[in-house]
């Protein structure tokens, strides 16, 4: 019934009034949440107002971390503000406890919206012993008209959602990456041109922080020495399966890519960057009944890992929803003898497993994989035991 959007939390400027002092809240910088990364917020003390009033702008973090409360309260004591820790940690619950709000989409918002009426009418109506008489009827059917019509104006707007929702993106950037002897096979010359481009050095550095070459590697390295007449013997074996990003060899990617006659056969995979529900919509169409396996770790109660980027505080009905969203997905790029692979501990076996049952048919469940790793935190990364 409803496409889970996100949850956010968003913040409205407040007046506080404590201990003495009276603060206000400005969220006039604070930027919109877009996504469900998560995101930290720090307070600045910007100025003393003429009725005493305190000044404090709300702005978001960029490194994803919020000030401390003592580094705020030294903001104010620059100032001569005489004020405690404990009154500034106050006033900042306080404009902190601001609800969230979770933002769904109906997918039949029209017929919730009438059935959602006629249980409150239900409800409020016909249960309350109400004598009907010509003029309550004439009411009831006044309420019944404007309503209905009401519901109409929300279903068409809540429709237009949905359609921006389902639709699919355009994609804002495309790079390809191609290793050197599937271009040397095409055209020679053109690896000349990426060894003397601008962006060589860039590309390089990558390379070196991958691994993939040393550190007194040099661009002229790609080629046998001696063997410049030569063009498909010039590029040396050791290093001709670097891969060539065109992110940075923008001028020439127009060129390598039409080296190729059908790119699409000639790509051996793809690495996509973007909100999943919105990837997989998006992709749908192009590969349909094409995927052999899949694997997803979705989060499960992981808000309190720092290592993670996302915030996943969902509520467990939440949860459920955005998995089944993009499962529904799922099951449309996979291949009739595919298979797909959820990750998910105890917390969220139960919801996974009647979301699978549902989407996939409990028929088509094959096994459960316990992963059992190593007692030994070192030895965890090189030993892992599988048991069924």
């Amino acid at each position: 019934m409803l496409y889970y959007v996100k949850t956010d939390r968003p913040f409205a400027d407040l007046e506080v009034e404590l201990n003495g002092f009276r603060f206000y809240f400005d969220v006039s910088n604070l930027n919109d949440k877009k996504s469900n990364d998560k995101q930290k917020i720090i307070y600045q003390f910007r100025e003393k107002k003429g009725d005493s009033t305190l000044m404090i702008a709300v702005i978001t973090s960029e490194r994803r971390k919020r000030n401390k409360i003592k580094e705020i309260l030294r903001q104010f004591h620059t100032e001569g503000v005489q004020v405690d820790e404990e009154t500034i940690r106050m006033a900042i619950s306080l404009f902190e406890s601001q609800g969230e709000r979770d933002y769904f989409i109906n997918k039949d918002a029209h017929s919730f919206l009438k059935e959602q009426f006629g249980l409150w009418i239900c409800q409020n109506l016909y249960d309350r012993g109400i004598v009907w008489n010509e003029e309550q009827v004439k009411k009831m059917q006044a309420l019944q008209k404007i309503s209905l019509q009401t519901i109409s104006l929300i279903s068409q707007f809540e429709e237009e959602l949905l359609h921006i929702w389902n639709k699919p993106k355009f994609i804002l950037k495309a790079n390809y990456v191609i290793t050197l002897d599937r271009i040397a096979q095409k055209d020679s010359d053109i690896l000349r041109r990426l060894a003397s481009h601008p962006g060589s050095q860039i590309q390089i550095d990558e390379w070196r922080e991958l691994g993939l070459v040393n550190e007194d590697f040099q661009i002229t390295d790609i080629f046998e020495e001696g063997s410049e007449s030569s063009p498909e013997e010039s590029l040396s074996g050791s290093y001709c399966h670097l891969p060539i990003d065109t992110n940075y060899f923008k001028d020439l990617q127009t060129e390598i890519l039409s080296l190729f006659d059908n790119l699409d056969q000639e790509l051996d995979g793809w690495l996509i960057k973007s909100e999943n529900y919105q990837a997989l919509n998006t992709i749908l169409p192009k590969f349909q009944n094409r995927v052999q396996t899949i694997y997803i770790d979705p989060p499960f109660n992981r808000e309190q890992d720092p290592g993670y980027s996302y915030s996943v505080k969902y509520k467990d009905a939440h949860w459920t929803t955005l998995l089944e969203n993009r499962l529904q997905l799922a099951q449309q790029i996979l291949s009739e003898s595919g298979c797909i692979f959820v990750r998910c501990d105890y917390n969220g076996n139960m919801y996974v497993r009647l979301l699978m049952d549902e989407i996939f048919g409990p028929e088509n469940f094959k096994n459960e994989v316990i992963i059992k790793r190593s007692g030994i935190q070192k030895q965890a990364k090189k030993q892992t035991a599988g048991s069924h």
